[in-house]
């Protein structure tokens, strides 16, 4: 091949590369900050608290499915990562549970153990006093682990 023809074919390959990356989405505005009409959101249910937490736009509103530690005790109704950040007071590591005054004594079972917990996600809930890290509402499902 002459170092015509590689040159060519270099510069060809390189303006198809430059192409697509330039057709990528843009999806923030002039002042950097991201247009949520642009976000995709995910469909999975299943998901770690860890992903909740860290992408709270991906899933408000959306019916989620988490696992963790549960307390369950008056104005601290949360699921945590872990027993330790439970025992610990590390709230943004857990999510609040809306649970009604009537159900906080149907659900004591499920105090302080590991449980499977399905519901609504509301990032805009950050339960007592603003400490958590959103809010499970309309809880269809909570079911002990091992």
């Amino acid at each position: 091949m002459t170092n015509f023809k590689r040159s060519y074919l270099t510069k060809v390959g390189l303006l198809i590369i430059v192409s697509f990356t330039q057709c990528k989405e843009n999806t923030g505005n002039k002042e950097g900050n991201i247009n949520e009409q642009a976000i995709t959101y995910v469909d999975e249910k299943k998901i770690s608290i860890i992903k909740l937490i860290a992408n709270p736009t991906l899933y408000d509103k959306r019916t989620v499915q988490i696992k963790g530690f549960v307390n369950i005790e008056f104005e601290n109704n949360a699921i945590f990562l872990n027993k330790e950040d439970c025992e610990n007071g590390i709230d943004k590591n857990g999510i609040w549970i809306q649970i009604s005054k009537d159900n906080i004594n149907k659900l004591s079972n499920f105090n302080k153990k590991y449980v499977r917990l399905e519901g609504i996600f509301d990032m805009t809930n950050n339960g007592h006093d603003g400490n958590f890290s959103g809010a499970i509402t309309k809880i269809v499902k909570m079911e002990n682990i091992k």
